[in-house]
């Protein structure tokens, strides 16, 4: 067989040749060779695959081909070029940056336009990549990516296989890197410097504007300088590059803007020793950062933008008047063109204002002192040009204008345009008004100091009041609504009228209540004491007796009261409260600033405290003793006074000390303190003759008769002590009561006839005894007194008890004991009150009580007390209604239990369900009402009550049970209701076992224990469904429409609740959808395998239906590659068309495809049965039963002949041969269906 030659791995190489070209195609030979134009080249192999190494021939285009065994050439020829080599000359740009793919453009001769992947650039040994043709002397190339600087060399070939001579030099860097530049913008016309800093920068760097490259001049590595050049107005990026070619990945923004031009400024003139203010207008001006303003040869300064029409300069200090130039630029570079005319001038000086203030109403005449004045000058009040009175150089006088208040800037003009660099500050203010003066009398002899009340003051050296029209003196500024001025000292009493200025000529309205008085003369007080919390009365003596005048003591406002006047030289003052002092004094005055001359020593004391009487108790018909009176501050006064019981008439006291006085007891008679007794007297003592010590703390003085007692209650108590005990018989009143002979605790009377003492803590439970005494002397009769250990509580069954009563309540508990006192107290809290009930002893741990009838419900606190008066801490509890049980719903569940058993009635709080079977006893738990499980529950999301129903002790359906409520602990129940157990159903299958989504089909349900109960219910998924009951072993429902396919549980409940055990083979099956067979016919025989295209296919069943109503079914499988297949049927016997349809559920169908049915064809004979392998030639094939389908196909060994394949009859056809390489048996094949062929 002769080489097949199909194709070259390189089609060119240059004409020195050595190209290694990979032969494509088969049959080649060991000793082949190829023939390059007649020269030959033997084939090598190298790893099984043909190659050939171009020799050296001249540019030309040469013919290829390939023999084997020297004899037998390729049946076809390739071309192969040749080519001269190519040579590189140079390169451009000369360097790359790192990490980018940049495009260089090589020079040179001999380039191809060879196309894309043989055209390629190589720089040192990175991989070639392809490269542009741009004509036979130059060529684009992409660097790679290189990571590391350096130099590489450049190679270029043609076949992307034989490279040319290296290209050296040429440099990989790193991209320049941008920090910053000096100017971000300058104008359109170009020519701004611009300075730039970085890194990495190289020689030849250049900076590009937008679009446009500029070179730069590099002072390092690090800095260089730009020229920028003209361009329209706008923002542009700035990069940098350091080939021309890549450029920085850090971008600045530059801005061309239009250059500014000046039109005018204002003022035209400014003074030549400050920094003024002068606004320039023009055109095109930018709001930057950098707009500055240039006058003559002074330093630019910042301007400040107003608008693009308008900007504000600052001029510089000068020592020389003179013209400037002004200039600005936008950029604080390039500025704009000169404008003239602009003079720095001397100005007249302000020096000081007199005064500084006036009033907003104006009118205000102003001295101005300063220098260079001149005739004709002007002042200025905040823009408020008017006239001054020239005096000379250096002196003028000007009349304010009005002004709203607040402080403005008053300056100087001597022409009216010019003013001077000085300004002095001038307060506008709203004139003063006075709203009060304090004092407003002062005496005729003193200068006193007032303070005056009002609005506007203002702190000024020139703020002044004015008494009358003569008197002026000088204020003391304290806060804008106060000063303080001195009174004049004047011989003349009467009304002063005060006003006020801020400026000391501006006055304002005058103050018309203000008095000059001649002063109150002080001479006598009594008492000269008084307590510390004042109220003594005190007598003065005197004379100028005004309205009003006050006593004072220390010459204080604080320590003073009102002078009662009456005579015209007698009154009495109130004595104020005032610190402890020995040492005071009083005296008089009209206005708590000018006092009295004469005054008087007073001493303030510590009220007096009374701490023991000796003897504290005096019996009946005794003559007056002294008492010994021990206490606090007793002053040796002739005031001093002592007071006995209920006495109005004090007797005087001997003075002892300071902590201690005698009085003498009174002598009554026995009838003066009827009984009972003892008669407590209280004793008072008064420094000052006027307030006795408090009564409260007075000590009391007892007339007595000695104790008696005949009984108490109780007469037990805790050891812990603090128990009242109740105290009956006579003369008990401030006796001590005696237990155990040597603890004492006084007696407390309530009433005359009620008395009580508290036990103390006593160190041991005992019988011990109670008696009394009220003298030390003599004692009582004794009484028996047990005293025990506390009681505690620890529980109470039942908790809860119902309000109707009786509930029998068990107390557990520890210390009790069989007392006749004892008892059980139950609070009520929402009633707030407690009922007592008595309580059965049972055992020291342990006692019970019933429980009391309420009107209602509410919480509880239940404690327990052996005495009837000491109860222990209070355990909780609740009274409870009645339950009430009017039904229950559902009245059935399954015997395994767990039903939610819903209640109606009422009183549910705190009950329990119990279930009770036929005979009485409760199912599950005896002590049921104990247990979680079975206490009514709450249904948050609704607020349902509900119990949950128990296992029933018997497997099978049992009889009706009945159920009722406890709500304390099974001594009571409610009516009861019936409640029936039953076995749950379960269901074995369904019928059909499944059903399209859309289809709502009868589905028959079969298992065990269906009752036909009225809460019969159905769950497909989680769908609801109704269902109808049949028997016992079966029920119907009708499946739902739905949009999922897929498997739906089953679930049957026949209460509504509680549901059988889910039926997990149910599927709801979405109909398939066939839209296209594969194949459309087959034969008879069956077995063609037929892929449906469509949706919705599996699982599905294959429907073939013939005319006659025969009918074949086959599930549907799925190929490996996931394909739905049917197979055709062999079950029909003659050739007919049928319908072929799916159905995922034998219910409902897919649209039906026809499905054509044939005789298997044979073929018989072919003529001829021999051709040339090389030539097409008709051949006849005969047979049987061929069909003129579109389908019909025919293969001759593995060659299709179907293009050339004519339908002649059914028993011939016509094709043509095909040309084949090999010579051999081919077989021929018939498909009408283009799948099932013949023998």
């Amino acid at each position: 067989n002769p080489p097949t030659l199909s194709g070259l791995s390189v089609s060119s190489g240059p004409t020195t040749g050595g190209t290694v070209v990979t032969l494509q195609g088969s049959n080649f030979q060991t000793n082949a060779y190829c023939s390059f134009d007649g020269v030959k080249v033997n084939v090598a192999f190298a790893g099984g695959i043909p190659t050939c190494t171009t020799p050296a021939l001249s540019a030309r285009t040469a013919s290829l081909f390939v023999v084997n065994d020297n004899t037998w050439p390729s049946a076809n020829t390739l071309s192969f070029q040749f080519y001269v080599q190519v040579t590189l000359s140079s390169y451009l740009p000369v360097r790359a940056s790192v990490n980018v793919a940049s495009s260089v453009t090589v020079t040179g001769s001999n380039f191809l336009n060879a196309g894309a992947g043989r055209l390629m650039c190589q720089f040192g040994t990175y991989t070639p990549s392809s490269a542009t043709y741009l004509s036979s002397t130059s060529v684009a190339c992409i660097t790679p990516l290189v990571s590391t600087v350096g130099t590489q060399n450049i190679y270029v070939a043609n076949n992307g296989q034989d490279f040319s001579a290296a290209l050296g030099g040429f440099k990989f860097v790193d991209l320049p890197r941008l920090t910053s530049l000096s100017v971000s913008m300058g104008p359109t016309t170009g020519g701004t410097v611009v300075s730039v800093t970085g890194s990495n920068f190289q020689s030849g760097i250049i900076c590009r504007f937008g679009s446009t490259t500029v070179s730069m001049s590099v002072g390092g590595s690090t800095s260089g300088t730009c020229t920028s050049p003209a361009l329209s107005s706008g923002a542009v990026v700035f990069d940098l590059s350091n080939n021309g070619v890549d450029f920085s990945d850090q971008t600045l923004s530059y801005t061309f803007y239009t250059q500014a031009t000046l039109a005018s400024y204002l003022p035209v003139r400014t003074p030549i020793s400050t920094a003024s203010l002068v606004t320039i207008t023009g055109s095109n001006f930018i709001n930057s950062p950098l707009l500055s303003c240039k006058f003559g040869s002074f330093a630019s300064s910042s301007a400040t933008y107003q608008s693009a029409t308008s900007v504000v300069c600052t001029t510089p200090v000068s020592s020389i008047v003179g013209a400037l130039d002004i200039r600005v630029a936008i950029n604080n570079q390039d500025f704009s063109a000169a404008l003239t005319g602009f003079r720095l001038v001397d100005l007249p000086r302000i020096i000081t204002l007199i005064p500084p203030l006036g009033v907003t109403t104006g009118g205000t005449s102003v001295t101005v002192v300063g220098s260079n004045f001149k005739s004709g000058m002007s002042c200025r009040f905040d823009g408020s040009s008017v006239a001054v009175t020239f005096v000379n150089s250096t002196v003028g006088h000007c009349t304010s204008p009005s002004h709203a208040a607040g402080s403005i800037a008053v300056d100087l003009s001597n022409n009216g345009a010019d003013w001077s660099d000085q300004t002095l500050p001038y307060q506008y203010y709203t004139q003063a008004t006075i709203t009060n003066v304090a004092p407003n009398r002062t005496p005729t002899s003193a200068a006193t100091t007032i303070t005056v009340y009002g609005t506007g003051f203002i702190s000024s050296s020139f703020l002044a009041c004015r008494f009358g029209s003569t008197f002026v003196s000088s204020g003391s500024y304290t806060s804008p609504t106060q000063l303080t001025c001195v009174t004049p000292v004047t011989s003349t009493v009467g009304a002063y009228p005060v006003s006020v200025a801020n400026n000391r000529g501006d006055w304002g309205a005058a103050f018309n209540n203000f008095r000059i008085i001649n002063p109150p003369v002080f001479s006598s007080a009594a008492p000269l004491v008084g307590v510390t919390t004042g109220g003594t009365v005190v007598s003065v003596t005197g004379s100028n007796f005004g309205t009003p005048t006050y006593c004072a003591w220390d010459y204080s406002s604080t320590y003073s009261s009102l002078l009662t006047i009456t005579s015209p030289t007698t009154g009495t003052c109130i004595v104020p409260a005032h610190p402890p002092a020995a040492l005071s004094n009083i005296t008089l005055t009209s206005n708590f600033i000018d006092f009295s001359a004469a005054t008087t020593n007073f001493i303030f004391y510590t009220q007096i405290t009374l701490s023991t009487l000796a003897p504290s108790m005096v019996f009946l018909n005794n003559p007056p003793v002294p008492i010994a009176v021990t206490g606090t501050n007793f002053l040796n006064t002739p005031s001093l006074r002592c007071w006995v019981g209920n006495s109005s008439n004090p007797t005087s006291v001997s003075h002892v000390s300071s902590t201690q006085v005698t009085c003498t007891s009174p002598s009554p008679s026995n009838a003066a303190f009827p009984i009972p007794l003892p008669t407590p007297l209280s004793i008072y003592i008064s420094n000052d003759g006027q307030f006795p010590s408090s009564v409260m703390l007075a000590p009391k003085l007892y007339m007595i008769r000695p104790a008696n007692i005949s009984t108490i209650t109780p007469n037990l108590a805790p050891t812990t002590g603090s128990s009242m005990i109740n105290l009956y018989g006579a003369d008990i009143a401030s006796s001590v009561c005696i237990f155990g002979g040597i603890r004492r605790t006084p007696v407390v009377s309530i009433d005359a006839n009620t008395h009580s003492c508290r036990t103390p803590p006593f160190p041991t439970a005992e019988m011990s005894n109670l008696t009394l005494t009220n003298d030390n002397v003599s004692f009582s009769q004794q009484i028996p007194f047990l005293f025990y250990t506390p009681p505690t509580l620890i529980s109470a069954s039942p908790t809860h008890v119902m309000i109707t009563g009786g509930t029998l309540v068990t107390l557990t508990g520890t210390n009790f004991i069989n007392s006749t006192r004892l008892v059980a107290s139950i609070f009520h809290v929402n009633l707030n009150n407690a009922t007592i009930v008595p309580a059965y002893f049972v055992s020291s741990t342990q006692v019970y009580y019933y429980s009391p009838q309420v009107g209602t419900y509410g919480p509880t606190l239940t404690s327990l007390s052996l005495n009837a008066l000491d109860y222990t801490p209070t355990l909780s509890g609740f009274f409870i209604f009645p339950p009430v049980l009017a039904s229950i719903s559902p009245p059935y569940g399954p015997i395994t239990g767990g039903t939610l058993v819903y209640l109606t009635g009422s009183n549910f709080e705190n009950a329990w369900c119990a279930f009770h079977s036929d005979a009485g006893t409760i199912i599950g738990n005896n002590n049921v009402y104990n247990t979680p499980d079975t206490n009514v529950k709450t249904e948050l999301s609704s607020g349902k009550r509900y119990c949950v129903v128990p296992p029933s002790p018997s497997s099978v359906f049992s009889s009706p049970a009945n159920m009722s409520l406890t709500n304390d602990q099974g001594q009571s129940f409610s009516s009861s209701v019936s409640f029936a157990y039953y076995a749950l159903p379960n269901i074995t299958h369904t019928d059909p076992p499944h059903a399209g989504i859309t289809d709502a089909i009868t589905i028959t349900i079969n298992g065990h224990n269906f009752l036909d109960l009225p809460t019969l219910s159905c769950m497909v998924g989680n769908i609801s469904v109704g269902v109808t009951y049949v028997s016992s072993t079966q029920l119907e429902f009708v499946s739902p429409v739905v949009s999922l396919f897929g498997v739906y549980p089953i679930r049957v409940s026949l209460n509504g609740q509680d549901y059988s055990t889910p039926y997990n083979s149910f599927r709801l099956i979405d109909p398939p959808v066939l839209t296209a067979l594969s194949v459309v016919s087959g034969p008879l025989t069956g077995g063609t395998t037929i892929v449906l295209t469509g949706s919705k296919l599996f699982p599905s069943w294959c429907m073939f239906n013939s005319s006659t109503g025969d009918v074949m079914i086959q599930q549907a499988v799925v190929s490996s590659s996931g394909s739905y297949l049917c197979t055709s049927p062999n079950n029909f016997t003659s050739p007919e068309t049928i319908a072929l349809s799916l159905s995922n559920d034998l219910y409902s169908y897919s649209a039906s495809f026809e499905f054509i049915l044939y005789q298997p064809p044979t073929i018989t004979s072919i003529s001829p049965n021999r051709v040339l392998i090389s030539a097409e030639m008709p051949v006849t094939v005969y047979g049987t039963d061929f069909l003129n389908f579109t389908t019909i196909t025919m293969d001759v060994g593995n060659v299709t002949v179907t293009p050339t394949l004519l339908f002649v009859s059914s028993t011939e056809l016509v094709f043509k041969s095909p040309m084949v390489s090999v010579i051999d048996y081919y077989p021929v094949r018939l498909y009408l269906n283009g799948q099932d062929y013949t023998p």
